[in-house]
């Protein structure tokens, strides 16, 4: 196919053309039979089940284009997906691609959002293997992934049981930080290079991982080899996701569930935050508790279970001696009551702690 200038909008170009060009550069993998190009793609399934799972992405709600490039995008994209099926203790192996773009996109920005999402797939093992492109008045982007357990049982978050550990492969608090790092005015380079050496170290960090986390994927198959009990990945918060396994097993189980988190475990990842709250003035257990999408695993694992290196404990799961008056499960801070903001969510205003769309001045 000819080459095609990179300032080529889409409205120019007809579905064949594009997706002639884009083709060549996608991941493939040994569970390809029948690759993209036909009606539907084939894949094997060895173990005889898979993990599927999907996650959309708005453009000017889930991102804003003033703050993340096209390929920080399509990390992002892949990355929150690829989390969802290590969270399972799956390994990721298919990825189907469903866009639609504005008539006025640039081959150049699809270019790299595609560079982005190869590069992370690739990354995990796993093969693009089709999609569906579309136009609209706004990007709109869904990926849906497949796994593959290789003969384990996938972890749901339902297992956890009393005096279980519950345990952390990952981040907590980067993303939330960097959100506010960049509605702070850190969002681009020149104004993270006038700040202190030490500052300037942690903000760049935390403001990578909000526009593209990285997920320790390889964790979750660890854990589901070890046994774990339970498992998610942390995308709306620890206190918020911590509650949905601790009333998914309750249901389970039959008990009333409860966790009690240990301050002295949280306390690295709150002192790795100090210099970005004592910059922006925030505390940093808001973003330790509350921030989302860092996408680290929230594991449960019995006293018995060799837990993978992967993962600290931070806390154990208890009995609650009663339910609370709001019906949500109860978490301690040592001993302490954690009555803060759960975190994230798409509907439910009154715990939205992060949003997109607040004044990016």
């Amino acid at each position: 196919m000819a080459h095609l200038d990179p300032q080529t909008r889409i409205a120019d170009l007809d579905e064949v053309a594009l997706l002639e060009h884009l083709f060549p550069h996608l991941p493939v993998n040994d569970l390809i039979i029948t690759p993209p190009g036909d009606d539907a793609a084939v894949m094997a399934a060895p173990d005889g089940a898979y993990v599927i799972t999907s996650d959309m992405m708005i453009g000017e709600a889930d991102w804003l284009s003033q703050w993340s490039s096209a390929y920080e995008v399509g990390q992002r994209l892949a990355a929150q997906n690829l989390a969802d099926i290590a969270a399972m203790g799956a390994y990721p192996s298919g990825v189907v691609l469903s866009f639609a773009f504005p008539p006025q996109t640039t081959l150049a920005w699809v270019d790299e959002l595609y560079r982005g999402i190869s590069e992370r797939c690739a990354q995990a093992g796993a093969a693009i293997i089709g999609g569906d492109l579309s136009g609209g008045k706004q990007i709109i982007l869904n990926a849906t992934v497949t796994g593959d357990l290789r003969g384990e049982t996938a972890v749901t978050r339902s297992g956890a049981r009393p005096g279980d550990l519950i345990c952390l492969a990952g981040t907590l608090g980067r993303s939330g930080a960097g959100l506010d790092l960049c509605h702070a005015g850190y969002a681009h380079q020149e104004a993270r290079n006038q700040l202190p050496e030490g500052t300037r170290a942690v903000v760049e960090v935390c403001v990578s991982i909000f526009k593209a986390a990285r997920p320790p994927l390889e964790a979750g198959p660890a854990a589901a080899r070890a046994g774990a009990h339970a498992m998610l990945d942390v995308s709306d918060g620890l206190g918020k996701d911590l509650r949905r396994i601790l009333r998914a097993s309750s249901q389970s189980s039959g008990q009333t569930l409860a966790a009690r988190l240990e301050t002295k475990a949280l306390t690295p990842f709150v002192n790795f935050l100090a210099p970005a709250g004592e910059l922006i003035g925030v505390d940093p257990w808001q973003w330790v508790m509350a921030g989302g999408e860092d996408h680290p695993l929230l594991a449960v694992f019995s006293d018995s279970a060799k837990v993978p290196e992967d993962f600290r404990p931070i806390g154990r799961i208890i009995e609650a001696e009663a339910q609370l008056a709001d019906s949500k499960p109860a978490i301690y801070l040592d001993d302490q009551l954690y009555e803060g903001v759960g975190g994230w969510d798409h509907y439910g205003e009154s715990e939205k702690v992060h949003s997109m769309t607040r004044s990016c001045e």
